[in-house]
């Protein structure tokens, strides 16, 4: 599966670095695992790092909100994940922009399920 789209490459392009922005940043791309837990919430893209297979920053969460944490993450490898037969890595695009340190503070809240917490965000699903 592509995860970049030209719109997420141009969006990554025109916002460019939000270092410094802390939990105020921008999140301009969730990726996710559609059968399970693993969210990827990337705030900033390079797409001449790693071998010019691209690297994102953002906050990252497998199901542990207390081992989550920010970094930075693989566009190939993240790209390259197989889950199970014939299912990968999933990307949505939000309507309205996220704030990094809202979304973060949502997976605390473990009376809510990824479908509830999808629904009430208003996120389409690609």
């Amino acid at each position: 599966m592509q995860l970049m789209t030209k719109e997420l490459r141009r969006t990554f392009a025109r916002v460019g670095s939000q270092d410094g922005a802390g939990d105020d940043a921008r999140i301009l791309a969730h990726f996710f695992n559609p059968t399970g837990v693993g969210d990827w919430y990337a705030t900033e893209y390079d797409p001449d790092a790693d071998g010019g297979g691209g690297m994102f920053f953002g906050y990252v969460n497998f199901g542990d909100p207390i081992n989550a944490e920010l970094g930075y993450f693989s566009a190939r490898e993240l790209g390259a994940a197989r889950l199970s037969v014939r299912v990968e890595i999933h990307s949505e695009l939000f309507e309205s922009p996220r704030i990094l340190g809202i979304e973060r503070d949502r997976h605390w809240d473990d009376t809510k399920t990824v479908g509830d917490i999808r629904k009430e965000i208003g996120a389409v699903t690609y």
